[in-house]
């Protein structure tokens, strides 16, 4: 089965629309959306910016910086509707695990995110 160019493009701004990332030290799908999310006095999801979609292919256009974290262990990152609570959208386990000391950061650079349907 494939899809039209157009309709990857409507999908890729359905998820545009939804532009809210969160840390987590879990798979949010597996273990629970809520579950998983770090924590920290800090912490706060932090809002994407994407280019518009071009070859089936977008990526954030922005910086994000994630700050005054807990103790942790960063292995995947999520994508919300909502800046609090709201509906998971999408998860995405990150190749290497990132450790984080307590009060520490964790920094998403331009670029780093993809969504893409081949």
């Amino acid at each position: 089965m494939g899809y039209t160019d157009r309709r990857v493009h409507i999908w890729l701004n359905e998820i545009k629309a939804t532009p809210y990332i969160s840390l987590h030290f879990d798979s949010p799908v597996h273990a629970g959306a809520y579950a998983s999310e770090v924590s920290g006095e800090g912490y706060v999801r932090q809002k994407a910016t994407y280019g518009n979609p071009s070859g089936r292919t977008m990526w954030n256009t922005n910086q994000m910086r994630f700050q005054g974290l807990g103790a942790t262990v960063v292995t995947h990152i999520g994508g919300w509707d909502l800046q609090s609570k709201g509906n998971l959208e999408w998860e995405y386990e990150l190749a290497e695990p990132a450790r984080i000391l307590q009060g520490g950061g964790y920094t998403i650079l331009v670029g780093e995110i993809a969504h893409s349907f081949a």
